[in-house]
């Protein structure tokens, strides 16, 4: 349980500059880019996970690592990115950032973005969830032992290679466990299996899938059960939306 009041609670939150998750901390609510809550139930998640090992890849600040956590997982790891420059960067952008960007600059990028939105609601919720930095195609080498449930959420669009990530995530899957992989996917030809690509540097968007695509690649990846789940819309906070496809996987 946490042990701030609701001013401290708020001066933590001010330490972090991004909040992609809306969180209610503390009986203060962060400013996130999304809220997922009105949501949850689209990802038809178990109804209890008492004795399952959890992990959450990608987890940003946390949201759902917090709502595992409530849902009595016995554990729950989440997986962020170590440093900015982990990100899935064409080479001549992350050269680019290392050109203009300082140490310093490149740490605090790494803080506000990255590692410091869940150490921060971690802390003021009490949560024993712990945070493992990793970059997803690194998890089989980096997690010890195997997870009986994996969420990953909105990671694949930034990413070059999805198959490759899918490929280590089943690697820490144990026998029997289930994963919950939701992504931005294109709708015009839901039926059609293809790809778009984004190519937005900055943004680190690569690909959006259509649902018979990110299906495909799921079982191309080693996922004998793939199950499409739901779709739905989501907007952010400063007016723009995207389109979610959830999809459960097992081995």
């Amino acid at each position: 349980m946490s042990t701030f009041d609701e001013e401290a609670v708020r001066a933590k939150i001010a330490t972090v500059n991004v909040w992609y998750h809306t969180i209610e901390v503390g009986g203060v609510v962060t400013p996130g880019l999304y809220d997922m809550r009105p949501f949850l139930h689209k990802y038809r998640f178990p109804t209890h996970l008492e004795s399952r090992r959890v992990l959450d890849v990608g987890a940003s600040n946390g949201y759902f690592s917090f709502e595992f956590e409530k849902l009595g997982a016995q554990s729950v790891v989440a997986t962020n990115l170590g440093s900015y420059l982990d990100h899935d960067y064409p080479r001549w952008y992350r050269d680019e950032l290392l050109r203009t960007q300082s140490k310093d600059q490149l740490a605090a990028a790494t803080w506000h973005e990255s590692t410091g939105g869940f150490e921060v609601a971690r802390e003021c919720l009490g949560s024993r969830a712990t945070q493992v930095l990793t970059r997803i195609y690194d998890l089989p080498t980096t997690l010890s032992g195997q997870f009986d449930f994996v969420f990953c959420g909105s990671v694949l669009v930034h990413l070059r290679d999805p198959a490759a990530a899918l490929e280590a995530i089943r690697d820490v899957l144990a026998p029997g466990g289930t994963v919950v992989l939701a992504t931005c996917i294109d709708t015009t030809k839901p039926d059609a299996s293809y790809a778009l690509f984004n190519g937005k540097p900055e943004e680190v968007s690569w690909w959006v899938f259509s649902p018979e695509g990110l299906m495909r690649t799921c079982r191309m990846s080693g996922f004998r059960d793939v199950t499409w789940i739901d779709s739905f819309v989501v907007a952010s906070r400063h007016g723009f939306t995207d389109t979610i496809g959830v999809v459960h996987l097992r081995r």
